[in-house]
């Protein structure tokens, strides 16, 4: 059954945000290895090295957010001028754009009930990695992280998708 990864509005019409697959901008080959390195980092943090140019452009697609010191999230412009220590943080979308087409359909048969590949097969080690599945007594299943990024993304069966 083909799964559409489009995304829809809150009341499920149409879509909210781009696709970084079929719309919008791709993450550059920079880019996306930072937001995979956020991906895998059990707190979501983007790693120190990104620099402030490619945060800037995260920002911008809503692949990152920062927070103040007290945990709310910062506007856009608040983020970029802001002097507290609070680190970069990946959003749904910046996980989303992390994945490859690959990826981005196994986990969407996981969420559709598909069983995931065995945990030896590096496409699902990656979504292990990126606390998107986890083996539970030798089955690979979605975390509730990526149970929320396949309700996020993944909304129906237009075939134009992947």
């Amino acid at each position: 059954m083909p799964i559409d990864t489009s995304v829809a509005n809150a009341d499920g019409a149409g879509a909210s945000h781009p696709d970084p697959e079929t719309s919008g901008r791709k993450p550059t080959v920079r880019e996306r290895q930072h937001l995979t390195d956020a991906a895998r980092n059990p707190k979501g943090h983007m790693p120190s090295e990104a620099s402030a140019r490619l945060v800037e452009a995260m920002l911008a697609e809503g692949w990152v957010y920062r927070e103040d010191g007290d945990g709310f999230r910062l506007e856009n412009e608040e983020a970029l001028v802001f002097r507290g220590s609070t680190p970069w943080k990946i959003t749904q979308g910046g996980r989303w754009a992390a994945l490859g087409l690959r990826h981005r359909r196994l986990l969407a048969g996981g969420g559709a009930g598909t069983p995931l590949l065995a945990r030896s097969d590096a496409r699902t080690m990656t979504l292990v990695e990126m606390h998107l599945a986890e083996d539970v007594d030798g089955a690979v299943r979605l975390t509730a992280l990526g149970g929320d990024l396949v309700h996020a993304y993944v909304t129906g069966g237009d075939s134009s998708q992947p």
